[in-house]
């Protein structure tokens, strides 16, 4: 669920501080590269919070806070950047499938989609979540792939050229051998 997932929205709390799962699948998102939005609910120590969320602008949903506030906070954090988020997540179930399955050929990007990735990456600078290095793999052995096919049909094209433009050169040959051949009989 987390590598489909767009965003996660990590609550934190004395609870989720202190599970073991909450602690796995915040790192498995970390891993993954996914948008977080941390929702403050309670009041926990902050020693014990992981540096990903400790860096973050939190959403404050605790007893005392504005719950309609933090809702419609919470809203905006999702829909934030949509296109950029959807595209990320979406290469990212790629590229897992792909190293999941052996990294097969057959599950690279070709065409217009390996082009928009590659376009969806150089603008990974400067936003958020930041492309993975199994994404950047990902793009790059699907660059590598469409080159080398790229490359075997020049090579096949140009072998056909060559081979027409001899038989071609053959058959003016064996054309001027006739013409000479009956320009003699006709002499004759």
């Amino acid at each position: 669920g987390i590598e489909n997932a767009n965003n996660v929205i990590f609550v934190i709390s004395a609870n989720s501080m202190a599970s073991p799962q909450c602690e796995r699948e915040l790192t498995h998102a970390i891993h993954h590269s996914k948008r977080l939005v941390p929702v403050l609910h309670g009041d926990v120590d902050r020693t014990k919070i992981h540096v990903a969320l400790a860096s973050l602008n939190w959403i404050f949903a605790r007893d005392e806070d504005d719950f309609g506030r933090a809702l419609e906070s919470i809203v905006q954090a999702l829909t934030t950047d949509l296109d950029w988020v959807d595209e990320h997540t979406r290469l990212e179930t790629r590229a897992v499938e792909w190293n999941a399955r052996a990294r097969k050929r057959s599950l690279l990007l070709t065409s217009d989609e390996l082009q928009a990735a590659e376009n969806w990456l150089d603008r990974g600078a400067e936003k958020q979540p930041r492309p993975t290095e199994l994404q950047r793999g990902y793009i790059r052995a699907s660059r590598h792939a469409a080159d080398r096919a790229r490359k075997r049909v020049i090579t096949f094209l140009a072998a056909g050229l060559l081979l027409a433009l001899g038989l071609a050169a053959w058959a003016l040959v064996e054309r001027s051998k006739a013409i000479n051949q009956a320009n003699i009989a006709t002499a004759r």
